[in-house]
């Protein structure tokens, strides 16, 4: 690894390189110090708790470094993973529900679909997708497993049922206790999430104030490019007539419409 010239000057300004010297051969730890990996106890009886004793040239110099050992990296990865599925919002029904779980016997073109637009991390340019069935299809269980591709990548993705996320906004408004001003503000959360899951859009109760509090959250993400992926019971074309000209006006541009197909699989499910 070499620094460019402006981080090499920076370097020398506070003092790096005085500060850190080059190994010599004679001050290296031997690698036979690590611990034996062919035998590992696991990381709780490790001696070093998962770092290997390696070397590695920093700009031109050799210095010895500790490195994680495979099975820690595995292990960050899915604790991280672990920890980004239990702050998305996902409902305790859906927390198993992924892409090797789901019958996409009826929908393979359009599953086919959604995993390229995971692959090539479509997400990053603002672009979402809009997932339109009838009811019980599998549109939220698809959803869900999208959550889960996403927490691998270490991506911070909300997943929120609207009809219920509006519910909350609105009760924020009524909140009168010590603590309200230290929490984080659902709306807020929404709006600057990396990826925003929006499930059952257009089966909220439709207001002036629902209609308007959707149009500010669906207007930020798309000025700010920030993918959304809604399910909803109705297509695109519904969503004009429900929500209004200005809301699908912007899914439009945001997200590209998939259709799911299929019978009710919740009673399915159940049995």
């Amino acid at each position: 690894m070499e620094f460019p010239d402006e981080m090499r000057e920076f370097l020398n300004n506070i003092g790096f390189y005085e500060k850190i010297k080059d190994l010599k051969p004679e001050d290296w730890q031997d690698n036979d110090d690590n611990p034996k990996c062919d035998s590992c106890p696991g990381l709780v009886r490790c001696p070093t708790k998962g770092y290997l004793i390696t070397h590695e040239e920093i700009d031109g110099r050799i210095y010895q470094v500790y490195a994680k050992c495979p099975k820690l990296k595995m292990f960050e990865i899915q604790l991280r993973y672990s920890r980004n599925i239990r702050t998305s919002g996902l409902p305790k029904a859906y927390m198993n529900k992924t892409f090797d779980n789901f019958d996409a016997s009826l929908n393979e073109k359009a599953i086919e679909r959604i995993k390229e637009y995971l692959k090539n991390k479509e997400w990053r340019r603002g672009y979402g997708l809009f997932i339109t069935g009838s009811v019980g299809c599998g549109k939220t269980h698809i959803a869900s497993a999208i959550v889960h591709e996403l927490a691998k990548e270490n991506i911070y993705t909300l997943f929120v049922v609207v009809p219920d996320f509006l519910d909350e906004i609105r009760s924020s408004y009524y909140e009168d206790d010590e603590d309200y001003y230290d929490r984080e503000n659902p709306f807020d959360l929404a709006k600057q999430s990396t990826v925003l899951v929006l499930d059952d859009l257009g089966t909220e109760k439709i207001t002036e104030w629902a209609r308007e509090k959707l149009l500010q959250l669906i207007n930020y993400r798309m000025n700010y490019q920030l993918a959304t992926i809604i399910t909803s019971n109705l297509s695109m074309s519904e969503i004009s007539e429900r929500l209004g000209e200005r809301i699908h006006s912007r899914l439009k541009a945001m997200c590209e419409e998939i259709r799911i197909t299929g019978k009710d699989r919740r009673g399915q499910e159940r049995g």
